[in-house]
């Protein structure tokens, strides 16, 4: 894939995905736990909440794996860093002009070539120190995380089938939650660069997609407790 735009769209694709399942995953347990009425509906069907719950955990650590992929030919950080650096003319003052000019349904706007001028455009040495952050991420995936998606979620292996606790006991919700973070701000760096020409740090972005998250799930769940109790939940 030439396209940084494209690569980049795909794999911020990738990066939602994670977020999304992985703060729906934990939003259901706080709310349930804050919520007597929807604890009580929840325990009463324990067999379909598990299996979502479930789901959820495993989409996103599965996610998180294609995410630090080494694999040559993988979407993953590596491969959209690395694009980013052998074609570092994508980010050059020539892409931003057809940028504001597609943006603008076509037509030059007439700042454009003052923007242009007074833009911040990256250099292969603002990829690599983004590479490098990305390391630090990459060793507490592999070190934690991998070996519970190699063998509890995408395969069942027969040392650890019947006792993954000795595999989960070693994770931490804030491991998850601080790689989440990072990847979004990282999805936002390169955004900047591609479409306003702007210089930024990681540290610029504040996130928020866990409070988003949070509020659609408690926003589903009260919606579910209301039906029940008023017995209009369709029957199947």
């Amino acid at each position: 894939m030439n396209d940084i735009e494209e690569l980049h769209r795909l794999f911020e694709r990738e990066v939602t995905t994670a977020t999304v399942t992985f703060f729906a995953w934990k939003s259901i347990n706080a709310v349930a736990s804050n919520d007597p009425a929807i604890h009580a509906a929840m325990n009463d069907q324990a067999r379909s909440w598990n299996a979502i719950t479930h789901s959820l955990q495993t989409t996103a650590l599965v996610t998180i794996g294609r995410i630090f992929d080494t694999d040559h030919g993988a979407l993953s950080v590596h491969s959209l860093l690395n694009k980013c650096m052998t074609s570092i003319e994508q980010f050059g003052p020539d892409y931003l002009r057809r940028r504001k000019v597609r943006a603008s349904n076509g037509s030059p706007p007439p700042w454009m070539e003052e923007y242009v001028v007074a833009a911040q455009f990256p250099t292969k040495e603002d990829f690599r120190a983004l590479k490098r952050d990305a390391k630090n991420f990459q060793r507490k995936y592999e070190d934690i995380y991998k070996p519970i998606r190699n063998q509890v979620l995408a395969h069942s292996d027969l040392g650890v089938v019947g006792n993954p606790q000795v595999l989960f006991a070693k994770t931490r919700v804030s491991d998850i939650e601080n790689t989440l973070k990072f990847l979004q701000q990282l999805c936002q760096v390169v955004f900047e660069y591609l479409y306003n020409g702007r210089r930024t740090k990681l540290t610029d972005f504040t996130f928020t997609e866990e409070e988003k998250v949070r509020a659609d799930v408690q926003s589903l769940l009260n919606r579910l407790s209301l039906l029940v109790r008023r017995k209009e939940f369709p029957q199947c």
